[in-house]
């Protein structure tokens, strides 16, 4: 993804993050578009990774 403050694209925006997980024989990946500074959006994928961790695994 792109946390900023550079390197976006029209394709590729500031806040674009991608989350894979996998556990046994599950697999998953999720996109969200975030927002905020570079600071910011690291700190909601980070958040939004422990919640699908917390979600995925019994």
């Amino acid at each position: 993804g792109i946390a900023g403050p550079g390197g976006a694209t029209p394709q590729k925006p500031v806040g674009l993050v991608f989350i894979g997980i996998a556990w046994k024989k599950e697999q998953a990946a999720f996109r969200y578009l975030l927002d905020g500074d570079r600071k910011s959006i690291k700190a909601q994928a980070t958040e939004q990774a422990l919640q699908l961790i917390m979600g995925f695994i019994p």
